[in-house]
């Protein structure tokens, strides 16, 4: 086998499916670490050192990560998990671009084709779970997907090769920003607007809010490289129709937005009701809380990479909710855990690159150039929102893509 499909393999794996094996008893192995460990050794002999950006990247991370252990925001243990395991999925996705010829374009088709693959695979589940044929629905039988061998039909959220809707969001928002660039376009690129749609399809029918904020990104991020009256117009007429829809037709949805609103605006109890269901919104609310509290001690480097769980530990108010232990390492969200980890610099840094590199459609040399920076920032920005893992559902290979899709447009320029 090549080492090119190797390494494709590896891609779809890390993005779509991101989980530990449920077939064996064991620390979390996820299944994609499988080809990297078979790719990683050929890579580092073939694709020797690494680029000066990245790896002073990492140099200032681990610098900031020894001062935290020095003043005991942090523990050895916790920073260097964190640190080894971001910098080897780096690594690797780095070698694996200089493999490919930094050819970012082939990449993203690459994951829009895996993308198209799982919308139709979610969209068979759900038909599944019409039927009442659970063996279509619930793949742990495969060892991947949702880990409860008995759930209920009737109360579970298929999701593909993730373990919940919000994973299955993260993971095909760059391929929803295309399936709705390419709706509201004359011409449709990479996709055809029948599977455009049928990419808009699966984020509707998974009834996941973080879809929902995925979906309403994209158009934003549509308008702001296309202002003009009409546009505004008809953007945010788009967007505030959706969301009356969704609110007023999925339950879920509604729930979500209520429960939100409640939780952080401090109304009530947070046993009272709908709230005690509202575990996203619960978990949100404490991690910012914790976040909050870790910038007031050391508000411009935050407690260090790896350092969310000390502090949860040291500013934790809610211990006695059912809700209080969940998301203890990733605090439910990229933007607390960055707050929380890495401080305001932290913060202003991330915000410096995503603004530096991103590619705008007026000077892109190509649509695809523009599209590829787009629906990698639709992915940041919703993971920003709801996911606090830094290597899950390929984000560091996003990051990189992002970055090297702007240098190769400023090349040809």
């Amino acid at each position: 086998m090549k080492i090119s499909t190797l390494i494709y393999i590896a891609f779809f794996l890390a993005i779509f499916v991101p989980i530990d094996t449920k077939l064996i008893e064991s620390p979390q192995i996820l299944i994609w670490y499988f080809p990297l460990l078979i790719l990683l050794p050929i890579l580092i002999y073939q694709i020797k050192g690494i680029q000066k950006d990245i790896l002073n990247f990492f140099f200032f991370i681990f610098i900031v990560g020894l001062y935290s252990i020095l003043v005991q925001t942090n523990t050895p243990a916790y920073f260097f998990k964190v640190f080894l395991n971001v910098f080897i999925v780096t690594y690797f996705f780095y070698l694996s671009i200089c493999y490919l010829e930094f050819n970012i374009n082939n990449i993203y088709i690459f994951y829009i084709k895996g993308a198209f693959f799982i919308s139709i695979l979610l969209i068979f589940q759900h038909i599944c779970k019409i039927i009442g044929f659970s063996p279509g629905v619930n793949f742990w039988y495969l060892g991947v997907g949702y880990n409860q061998r008995n759930a209920v039909l009737g109360d579970f959220n298929p999701a593909a090769f993730y373990v919940e809707p919000s994973n299955l969001a993260s993971g095909l928002a760059p391929a929803l920003f295309l399936a709705v660039y390419n709706l509201i376009s004359k011409q449709a690129i990479i996709l055809s607007k029948k599977k455009s749609f049928v990419i808009i399809l699966a984020i509707l029918i998974s009834t996941s809010s973080t879809a929902f904020f995925s979906f309403f990104t994209a158009i934003l991020i549509i308008l702001f490289n296309r202002v003009n009256i009409r546009a505004i117009l008809m953007t945010g007429g788009t967007i505030i129709l959706s969301f009356l829809i969704l609110y007023n037709t999925v339950p879920k949805f509604k729930l979500r937005v209520d429960t939100s609103l409640i939780v952080f605006s401090g109304e009530k109890s947070w046993n009272t009701g709908d709230i005690s269901q509202a575990g996203s919104s619960l978990i949100l609310y404490k991690s910012f809380d914790i976040a909050l509290k870790s910038v007031e001690n050391n508000p411009l480097l935050g407690g260090g990479i790896g350092s969310h769980p000390v502090s949860h530990e040291k500013y934790n108010k809610f211990k006695n909710y059912w809700w209080s232990k969940m998301n203890v390492e990733d605090g439910n969200s990229l933007f607390i855990r960055i707050l929380s980890e890495f401080g305001l610099i932290g913060c202003i840094l991330l915000l410096i690159f995503l603004i530096k590199n991103y590619v705008s459609e007026i000077n892109a040399i190509s649509p695809i150039n523009w599209i590829i920076a787009s629906g990698i920032l639709t992915l940041i920005i919703t993971d920003l929102l709801r996911n606090g893992h830094y290597t899950n559902f390929g984000l560091t290979l996003f990051f990189l893509m992002y970055y090297y899709n702007k240098k190769i447009n400023n090349v040809v320029n």
